[in-house]
């Protein structure tokens, strides 16, 4: 031991010595004291010493410690006066170095003096300083002096640090930065060397920090379990005197629950990993990779999986571990539809927190998917090109094809370009002009497009481009009703039925469309297709109310141009309410009749029935007609004779009629007609035949390319008006080259006539009638080359038509070819649509009256087309006359034109008549137009002369058409006029017509037309005013 004073007196102790008070003792554990520093058996002063001061109650341990290395040295430069270089050789010497006085009997350092043995003894016991009796190192150092401090500072190194904290060092990985770990690292004692700071030499890559004056260790990262499961930190202590001291502590962190995860931080946002975003193929199968892998982080360590919320339809599926997208279902995928497709990948840490993020994978097209389509033509304009157009001008076509595969590429050539005067354009597909056209020389041109596409598919079409001259725009035309129907609906009909008006307004623009719009629709009764224009109901009609409705319609072109017309819906009555009364003949004279009697007397017999539904109708039929003796008037129910009587045959006949309702009631009864005997002073009254006439109003020609059996135009007819059988015959046959047929007195070819080409042959028809009369005459066929012949008109009556309706005209065109090709006919010219033309039999119809004003233009021109089947045709212009309705300027006073007296019971049911018929005398020839009462002669079942009309005035001109031929011309002369020819007995078949026309005072009326149907005439009253009343067909 050593014993250093306050003052710095320095002396080597032992247990048999004293300390003052004051003393530093220095005791060193291992200490040996028997060699000499240097020599070999010299083995220092020891590892460890313990410093204690003796204080006045006792020594008190101040602290064990390491000593320094150079110990030897420091105490040498200590006591540099002492003239040893260390302790021990002091020792050994026996000097006792320091500032004592010389009789230390007298003069103490302390008068306080402690045994030094009781130091030695714990020491060699190996007691612990701290539990030595008596002992208290409260604040011992602060006793020491400045000598003793400093020498202690030199002696000993900085302090041991220590862990001031009792807890375990152990963090959850979800610690948060600033978090205390359980570390207060502080001086094991004050050394001498002074305060000290701290630093951390070993951070753990920056994931712990300490506080300089304090030392306590905090949590300065993110922690992680599954990273590592404790961490080791190594911590700096300096002294104020620059001394250092270094320790490691290890901390240990503990992995969160499962439930919790690793909280620290978020799942970060998800890349695709070396930037790939993947790309397949529509066609690539199940199962193949996209080349998209995604990726994301959690910096906790937390596991991550990955889903995807939106698979694009079912498109695309991941790994939940590698984040790797694969196809799922290649089905979806259609480049067509798109070329790609977008999913949206989630990724979930276990800590709880997701991220997602969208990614786009590009489709590429499967280009052997599809050929290349058919061409059409995608420009809705007509192909019309003006002749005068310059090298680039369109001409209205366009050509489109596709690839249903998107990524290929269609282009356009023309494998024949009209010798050089169209071409196309590749990519656009739009036909322009190439060279100089010509209308005279060619008015149309063919050309044939291929579409190739990339794939290497081709295909090709041919279209036909028009030459034309210069063409004008157009508004949106007067509006007609395409319908040809009559304009009405039952009264019964339910929402939405159609009216029979369809509403038409054309925009020759081509390009313009038309709608059409209701601006009157009648109180919102009716309702109109806005792209078709067809009317329909709309509400409740009542017909007992109101009979007809007017409504106006707006026809709108996209110009912006409009047409406005208003016209009359008619409503038609629910006659299911009464059926057909019984028959009765209301003619009160006897049904007796002579058997001399003409077709078309009348027998004395005029059948009447009723139904009183005010819109029904009765009509008359006969079921048992005698074996075809009589005929009834449909609607008048007169019964005259159709046939030959001979009283010598039978005296009498029985006839059943049949009345029929429009409801589709019926009612019948039988009557019988007396045949009487003819005088036989006045002789046999029978006419002999009549003259021939040719009923078909073609031209009489046959082509030389005609085969035996070709008709040539000649279809003969002769009539006896007792009904004579009547058969044809040729007494001149042309040398053999034509035939007749003996009941049609049709002729045709009988040989070869190809050599005959241009010449005329003439034959010589003869009729001949079962009783025994007979008529010839001669007819002149010529001989043509094939091809379409002259235009005529079918039909002989006047081409005369009113301004009021649409439908049935006079005219039929009519053309041949004399190869007996089909001929076809059309309107170039249709007066801007007021007319339609049937193409099959040349029928021309009033499409569209409103076109027509007879008062601005009474007469128009129209011309017709006839093209045959071979190519060929012909046009010719017809004129027609336009007649206007009457207005009622005119108008006669109102008269009873009933002679009977206006009396009526005061019991009379609804609908009794009572004996007044008003009248009113109509305009100009109205006035006995509807006066007139008109009847068909006849000549046998089925066979017609003429016509009967009464009323006509005087000086009117009667004209009798049948089949087309004029049959008589009369000129009245007051009373019944007898209009017809007796020697021609028309045999009549279904689809024959006849027309009747008057005409006085320089107006033409058709009074009556119509056709034979079925053993009956359906005939038209044709007046050319309104009132069509009492025109009696029979």
């Amino acid at each position: 031991m050593i014993a250093v004073s306050p003052e710095g007196g320095l002396r080597v102790v032992n247990g048999n010595d004293v300390g003052y008070a004051g003393d530093l003792i220095i005791a060193f554990h291992n200490a040996s004291f028997m060699a000499s520093p240097g020599s070999a058996d010299y083995s220092g002063l020891g590892s460890r010493a313990t410093a204690f001061v003796i204080a006045d109650y006792g020594p008190q341990p101040v602290f064990s410690a390491i000593a320094n290395d150079d110990l030897d040295d420091i105490l040498a430069q200590t006591f540099p006066s002492a003239g040893i270089a260390s302790v021990i050789g002091l020792a050994n010497s026996g000097i006792q170095i320091g500032h004592r006085r010389e009789n230390e009997e007298e003069v103490s350092h302390d008068e306080t003096r402690v045994p030094l043995s009781v130091i030695e003894g714990c020491l060699h016991l190996g007691v612990a300083t701290s539990e030595m009796a008596g002992f208290d190192t409260k604040d011992i150092l602060g006793e020491l002096s400045p000598f003793q401090l400093n020498l202690v500072g030199r002696m000993f190194p900085l302090a041991e640090m220590i862990d001031l904290s009792d807890s375990e060092n152990t963090l959850n990985e979800n610690a948060q930065v600033g978090d205390e770990v359980g570390i207060r690292v502080s001086k094991e004692f004050d050394d001498g060397h002074g305060d000290v700071t701290y630093t951390l030499s070993d951070d753990a890559g920056g994931l712990f920090a300490i506080d300089p004056e304090t030392g306590v260790v905090t949590v300065a990262g993110n922690l992680d379990y599954e990273t590592a499961s404790s961490y080791t930190i190594e911590v700096t202590a300096t002294s104020e005197d620059s001394h250092t001291q270094t320790k490691q502590f290890t901390i240990n962190i503990t992995n969160s629950s499962p439930e919790e995860g690793d909280t620290d931080n978020a799942v970060s946002a998800i890349s695709a990993i070396n930037g790939a975003y993947g790309e397949v193929s529509e066609s690539i199968a199940d199962g193949s990779l996209t080349g998209l892998t995604v990726g994301a982080a959690d910096v906790d360590g937390d596991y991550i999986s990955y889903s995807l919320v939106d698979d694009a339809g079912g498109a695309f599926e991941i790994d939940s571990a590698t984040g790797e997208v694969s196809v799922a279902d290649s089905s979806v995928l259609d480049y067509e539809t798109a070329q790609s497709q977008t999913i949206i990948v989630q990724a979930t840490s276990t800590d709880g927190s997701t991220s997602t993020q969208t990614f786009t994978i590009a489709l590429t097209d499967n280009n052997a998917e599809f050929s290349v389509s058919s061409i059409t033509d995608g420009d809705g304009s007509a192909n019309i090109v003006l002749e005068s157009a310059t090298v680039g001008s369109q001409v209205g076509v366009q050509l489109s094809a596709a690839d249903g595969d998107l990524s290929d590429v269609i282009s356009y050539s023309l494998s024949d370009d009209a010798g050089g005067r169209f071409t196309v354009d590749p990519s656009t597909g739009v036909v322009t002009v190439a060279a100089a056209l010509d209308y005279e020389t060619s008015t149309s041109h063919s050309i044939t497009v291929v579409a190739t596409s990339t794939d290497g598919s081709t295909t090709s079409q041919s279209f036909t481009v028009n030459v034309s001259d210069d063409t004008t725009e157009f508004s949106a035309s007067a509006i007609t009703d395409s319908n040809l129907s009559a304009n009405t609906v039952s009264e019964s009909a339910t929402i939405g039925t159609a009216v029979g008006v369809t509403f038409l307004s054309q925009d020759n623009d081509g390009t313009d469309s038309i709608t059409y719009t209701l601006t009157n629709d009648a109180g919102g009764l009716f309702a109109i297709n806005a792209s078709t224009g067809e009317v329909t109901v709309n509400g409740t009609l009542d017909y007992e109310s109101v009979t007809s409705h007017l409504i106006t319609v707006l026809a709108t072109s996209t110009d912006g141009s409009t047409s406005t017309h208003t016209l009359t819906v008619g409503l038609t009555d629910d006659t299911s309410e009464f059926a057909v009364t019984a028959v009765v003949d209301t003619d009160a004279g006897v049904n007796t009749i002579s058997e001399n009697a003409s077709i078309g007397s009348q027998v004395g017999i005029t059948l009447n029935a009723s139904d009183s539904d005010a819109t029904d109708t009765v009509t008359y039929t006969l079921t048992d007609n005698a074996g075809g003796m009589f005929a009834i008037n449909a609607t008048t129910g007169v019964v005259t004779v159709n046939g030959n009587l001979d009283y010598e045959t039978a005296t009498q006949h029985t006839i059943v009629v049949q009345a029929s309702s429009t409801d589709g009631s019926t009612s019948n009864q039988s009557f019988v007609i007396d045949v009487s005997n003819a005088d036989p002073a006045m002789g046999d009254t029978d006419n002999s035949l009549g003259a021939i006439t040719d009923s078909d109003t073609d031209i009489d020609q046959v082509a030389a390319t005609a085969s035996v059996g070709a008709t040539v135009g000649v279809n003969l007819s002769a009539i006896d008006a007792d009904g004579d059988n009547v058969v044809f015959s040729l007494t001149d046959d042309a040398g053999g080259l034509f035939e007749i047929d003996s009941a049609t007195g049709v002729v045709t070819v009988a040989a070869d006539v190809s050599t005959l080409t241009g010449t005329t042959q003439t034959i010589t028809v003869v009729a001949t009638s079962s009783d025994g009369s007979l008529s010839s005459k001669n007819y002149d066929i010529d001989i043509i080359d094939g091809g379409i012949g002259d235009l005529s008109d079918n039909n002989a009556m006047q081409n005369l038509v009113g301004d009021a309706s649409n439908g049935y005209t006079y005219l039929q065109a009519k053309a041949t070819d004399g190869d007996g090709d089909n001929v076809t006919y059309s309107l170039t010219n249709n007066h801007g649509g007021a007319f339609s033309i049937n193409s099959s039999s040349g029928q021309v119809y009033v499409a569209n009256h409103a076109l027509l004003n007879a008062s601005t233009d009474p007469q128009v021109t129209i011309e017709v087309k006839a093209t045959s089947a071979d190519g060929s045709h012909v046009s010719k212009e017809y004129t027609i006359d336009v007649t206007s309705e009457t207005d009622g300027s005119n108008i006669g006073a109102i008269t009873d034109s009933n002679g009977s007296s206006n009396i009526i019971s005061e019991s009379a049911a609804n609908g009794t008549t009572v004996g007044l018929t008003a009248y009113a005398d109509p305009e100009g020839i109205g006035s006995w137009i509807d006066s007139t009462q008109v009847r068909w002669h006849a000549h046998g079942w089925g066979n017609v002369t003429g016509i009967h009309a009464n009323g006509i005035p005087s000086g009117a001109t009667v004209n009798f058409y049948l089949g087309g031929t004029l049959l008589s011309t009369v000129v009245a002369t007051g009373g019944i006029v007898y209009a017809h020819n007796s020697g021609h007995v028309q045999s009549l078949s279904d689809g024959t017509d006849v027309w009747a026309t008057v005409t006085y005072d320089g107006q033409t009326s058709n009074v009556a037309s119509g056709q034979h149907y079925a053993n009956f005439f359906q005939i038209t009253p044709y007046p050319l005013r309104r009132r069509k009343t009492r025109h009696h067909i029979l």
